[in-house]
Protein backbone atom coordinates (compact mmCIF):
# COMPACT_ATOMS: atom_id res chain seq x y z
CA UNK A 1 0.00 0.00 0.00
CA UNK A 2 0.79 3.76 -0.65
CA UNK A 3 1.12 6.40 2.31
CA UNK A 4 -2.62 6.88 1.33
CA UNK A 5 -3.70 3.27 2.44
CA UNK A 6 -4.17 2.80 -1.15
CA UNK A 7 -3.15 -0.94 -2.72
CA UNK A 8 -0.44 -0.73 -5.68
CA UNK A 9 0.35 -4.42 -5.70
CA UNK A 10 1.24 -5.79 -9.16
CA UNK A 11 -2.06 -6.15 -10.96
CA UNK A 12 -0.99 -9.49 -12.50
CA UNK A 13 -1.74 -12.86 -10.97
CA UNK A 14 0.35 -15.07 -13.47
CA UNK A 15 3.97 -15.59 -12.80
CA UNK A 16 6.60 -15.41 -16.21
CA UNK A 17 6.57 -18.77 -18.14
CA UNK A 18 9.76 -20.43 -17.69
CA UNK A 19 11.61 -20.81 -21.43
CA UNK A 20 12.38 -24.47 -22.41
CA UNK A 21 15.83 -25.81 -22.61
CA UNK A 22 17.95 -26.01 -25.25
CA UNK A 23 18.44 -29.31 -26.68
CA UNK A 24 21.77 -31.15 -27.11
CA UNK A 25 22.53 -31.81 -30.80
CA UNK A 26 25.53 -34.02 -32.26
CA UNK A 27 27.80 -33.24 -34.81
CA UNK A 28 28.41 -34.45 -38.31
CA UNK A 29 31.88 -35.15 -39.38
CA UNK A 30 32.76 -35.84 -42.49
CA UNK A 31 35.79 -36.03 -45.38
CA UNK A 32 35.98 -35.03 -49.08
CA UNK A 33 38.76 -34.44 -51.23
CA UNK A 34 38.28 -31.45 -53.27
CA UNK A 35 40.58 -31.02 -56.09
CA UNK A 36 42.91 -33.49 -54.77
CA UNK A 37 43.45 -31.52 -51.16
CA UNK A 38 41.43 -33.69 -48.10
CA UNK A 39 38.70 -31.47 -46.86
CA UNK A 40 37.50 -32.03 -43.26
CA UNK A 41 34.09 -30.75 -42.36
CA UNK A 42 32.02 -30.69 -39.23
CA UNK A 43 28.47 -30.05 -39.35
CA UNK A 44 26.15 -29.29 -36.22
CA UNK A 45 23.05 -27.35 -35.46
CA UNK A 46 23.42 -24.64 -33.43
CA UNK A 47 20.47 -21.59 -32.58
CA UNK A 48 22.33 -18.11 -32.54
CA UNK A 49 19.93 -14.87 -31.84
CA UNK A 50 16.59 -16.78 -32.27
CA UNK A 51 17.65 -18.38 -35.31
CA UNK A 52 18.06 -22.63 -35.72
CA UNK A 53 20.69 -23.04 -38.25
CA UNK A 54 23.87 -25.63 -39.58
CA UNK A 55 27.09 -24.29 -38.34
CA UNK A 56 29.86 -26.00 -40.27
CA UNK A 57 33.76 -25.99 -40.27
CA UNK A 58 35.83 -26.94 -43.18
CA UNK A 59 39.49 -27.49 -42.53
CA UNK A 60 42.79 -28.65 -44.73
CA UNK A 61 46.43 -28.23 -44.75
CA UNK A 62 46.85 -24.74 -44.18
CA UNK A 63 43.45 -23.28 -43.35
CA UNK A 64 40.51 -23.09 -42.02
CA UNK A 65 36.69 -21.44 -42.45
CA UNK A 66 33.96 -21.59 -40.68
CA UNK A 67 30.15 -19.95 -41.33
CA UNK A 68 26.74 -20.70 -40.63
CA UNK A 69 23.90 -21.83 -43.43
CA UNK A 70 20.11 -23.09 -42.79
CA UNK A 71 20.08 -24.87 -46.10
CA UNK A 72 20.21 -28.40 -46.63
CA UNK A 73 20.13 -30.40 -50.21
CA UNK A 74 19.07 -33.93 -51.34
CA UNK A 75 21.32 -33.14 -54.65
CA UNK A 76 23.79 -36.54 -54.27
CA UNK A 77 23.46 -35.59 -50.65
CA UNK A 78 25.01 -32.49 -50.47
CA UNK A 79 25.03 -29.63 -47.35
CA UNK A 80 25.51 -26.22 -49.14
CA UNK A 81 27.63 -23.62 -47.00
CA UNK A 82 28.00 -20.30 -47.13
CA UNK A 83 30.60 -18.78 -47.75
CA UNK A 84 32.91 -21.15 -49.35
CA UNK A 85 36.45 -21.71 -48.53
CA UNK A 86 38.85 -21.30 -51.49
CA UNK A 87 41.12 -24.74 -52.06
CA UNK A 88 43.95 -24.26 -54.47
CA UNK A 89 42.32 -21.37 -56.42
CA UNK A 90 38.76 -23.19 -56.50
CA UNK A 91 35.41 -22.72 -54.85
CA UNK A 92 34.38 -25.35 -52.78
CA UNK A 93 30.70 -26.50 -53.77
CA UNK A 94 29.07 -28.48 -50.69
CA UNK A 95 30.15 -31.53 -48.86
CA UNK A 96 29.36 -35.05 -49.59
CA UNK A 97 27.24 -36.21 -47.25
CA UNK A 98 25.80 -39.99 -47.17
CA UNK A 99 22.15 -39.98 -46.29
CA UNK A 100 22.32 -41.29 -42.59
CA UNK A 101 24.46 -38.31 -41.92
CA UNK A 102 21.69 -36.26 -44.09
CA UNK A 103 19.27 -37.09 -42.24
CA UNK A 104 21.02 -36.49 -38.67
CA UNK A 105 21.88 -33.20 -39.57
CA UNK A 106 17.97 -31.97 -40.98
CA UNK A 107 16.24 -34.23 -37.83
CA UNK A 108 18.77 -32.01 -35.83
CA UNK A 109 17.37 -28.75 -37.75
CA UNK A 110 14.00 -29.69 -37.07
CA UNK A 111 14.51 -30.28 -33.57
CA UNK A 112 16.30 -26.61 -33.30
CA UNK A 113 13.49 -25.29 -35.26
CA UNK A 114 10.85 -26.84 -32.95
CA UNK A 115 12.72 -25.19 -29.99
CA UNK A 116 13.16 -21.75 -31.39
CA UNK A 117 9.64 -21.70 -31.79
CA UNK A 118 8.56 -22.93 -28.78
CA UNK A 119 11.03 -20.54 -26.86
CA UNK A 120 9.76 -17.66 -29.07
CA UNK A 121 6.13 -18.41 -27.63
CA UNK A 122 7.11 -19.18 -24.33
CA UNK A 123 9.17 -15.38 -24.25
CA UNK A 124 5.77 -13.60 -25.42
CA UNK A 125 3.91 -15.61 -22.87
CA UNK A 126 6.08 -14.34 -20.45
CA UNK A 127 6.09 -10.71 -21.52
CA UNK A 128 1.90 -11.07 -21.48
CA UNK A 129 2.28 -11.47 -17.97
CA UNK A 130 4.43 -8.99 -17.03
CA UNK A 131 2.67 -6.44 -14.66
CA UNK A 132 2.47 -2.90 -17.10
CA UNK A 133 4.83 -0.34 -16.33
CA UNK A 134 4.97 3.37 -17.27
CA UNK A 135 8.62 5.15 -17.77
CA UNK A 136 8.60 9.06 -17.63
CA UNK A 137 10.04 9.83 -21.12
CA UNK A 138 9.79 13.24 -23.60
CA UNK A 139 7.48 13.47 -26.22
CA UNK A 140 9.28 15.80 -29.16
CA UNK A 141 6.76 17.71 -31.49
CA UNK A 142 7.15 20.31 -33.39
CA UNK A 143 5.37 23.70 -33.82
CA UNK A 144 5.54 26.63 -35.66
CA UNK A 145 9.52 25.83 -36.35
CA UNK A 146 10.94 25.12 -32.66
CA UNK A 147 10.73 21.61 -31.35
CA UNK A 148 8.90 21.24 -27.83
CA UNK A 149 9.83 17.93 -25.18
CA UNK A 150 6.48 17.32 -23.43
CA UNK A 151 7.41 15.08 -20.03
CA UNK A 152 4.95 11.70 -20.67
CA UNK A 153 4.21 8.45 -18.93
CA UNK A 154 4.76 5.49 -21.44
CA UNK A 155 4.22 2.44 -21.37
CA UNK A 156 7.57 -0.06 -21.08
CA UNK A 157 8.56 -1.50 -24.20
CA UNK A 158 7.28 -4.93 -23.65
CA UNK A 159 3.74 -3.66 -23.63
CA UNK A 160 4.87 -1.64 -26.75
CA UNK A 161 5.33 -4.33 -28.74
CA UNK A 162 2.00 -6.12 -27.59
CA UNK A 163 -0.26 -3.22 -28.16
CA UNK A 164 -3.48 -2.51 -25.82
CA UNK A 165 -5.07 -5.30 -27.00
CA UNK A 166 -3.09 -7.14 -24.95
CA UNK A 167 -3.60 -5.93 -21.90
CA UNK A 168 -6.16 -7.27 -19.38
CA UNK A 169 -9.20 -5.03 -19.00
CA UNK A 170 -8.16 -3.82 -15.51
CA UNK A 171 -5.20 -2.28 -16.98
CA UNK A 172 -7.08 -0.46 -19.57
CA UNK A 173 -9.99 1.11 -17.46
CA UNK A 174 -6.76 2.00 -15.12
CA UNK A 175 -5.05 3.39 -17.96
CA UNK A 176 -7.97 5.71 -19.33
CA UNK A 177 -8.86 6.79 -15.45
CA UNK A 178 -4.65 8.18 -15.38
CA UNK A 179 -5.00 10.08 -18.91
CA UNK A 180 -8.23 11.57 -17.61
CA UNK A 181 -6.93 12.62 -14.24
CA UNK A 182 -3.06 13.85 -16.01
CA UNK A 183 -4.07 14.30 -19.50
CA UNK A 184 -2.19 13.20 -22.86
CA UNK A 185 0.38 14.65 -25.24
CA UNK A 186 1.02 12.18 -28.01
CA UNK A 187 -1.56 9.99 -26.69
CA UNK A 188 0.71 9.65 -23.35
CA UNK A 189 -0.52 10.52 -19.95
CA UNK A 190 1.48 13.92 -18.96
CA UNK A 191 4.15 12.65 -16.24
CA UNK A 192 2.73 16.18 -14.24
CA UNK A 193 2.38 16.48 -10.62
CA UNK A 194 3.44 13.74 -8.64
CA UNK A 195 5.75 12.78 -11.23
CA UNK A 196 7.07 16.31 -12.38
CA UNK A 197 10.44 15.83 -10.26
CA UNK A 198 10.95 11.80 -11.20
CA UNK A 199 13.82 11.13 -13.57
CA UNK A 200 13.84 10.33 -17.50
CA UNK A 201 13.33 6.90 -17.65
CA UNK A 202 12.12 5.98 -14.31
CA UNK A 203 9.67 3.25 -14.27
CA UNK A 204 6.48 2.45 -12.10
CA UNK A 205 4.48 0.01 -12.08
CA UNK A 206 1.00 1.04 -13.21
CA UNK A 207 -0.66 -0.02 -9.68
CA UNK A 208 2.21 2.69 -8.40
CA UNK A 209 1.19 5.68 -10.41
CA UNK A 210 -2.35 4.92 -9.43
CA UNK A 211 -1.43 5.64 -6.39
CA UNK A 212 -0.16 8.53 -6.68
CA UNK A 213 -3.03 10.36 -8.37
CA UNK A 214 -5.47 11.49 -6.19
CA UNK A 215 -8.43 11.77 -8.61
CA UNK A 216 -7.49 7.81 -9.55
CA UNK A 217 -8.86 5.20 -7.16
CA UNK A 218 -7.75 1.78 -8.01
CA UNK A 219 -10.53 0.30 -6.13
CA UNK A 220 -12.83 1.71 -8.81
CA UNK A 221 -12.10 -0.06 -11.58
CA UNK A 222 -11.95 -3.68 -11.95
CA UNK A 223 -9.22 -6.09 -10.71
CA UNK A 224 -6.69 -7.69 -12.57
CA UNK A 225 -7.18 -10.74 -14.70
CA UNK A 226 -6.00 -13.95 -13.91
CA UNK A 227 -4.85 -14.68 -17.08
CA UNK A 228 -4.61 -12.09 -20.39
Amino acid sequence: MDEGGRDVAPLTAVENADLPEPPEFGTVEHVCADDGTELALAFSVTVTHGRAAIEWTASWEGGERSGLTDVLSDHHGAVIYDPKPTINGEETTGSKLPPEKLEALRADLAAAERYVERAREAAADARRTDPLELVVGEHVARSGGELTATRVLTPSKAEEAFGRSQWTGAERALMAAVEDELGTTGGFPNADGPFAESAIGEAFALREVVGRIDGVAGEDVPEADAER
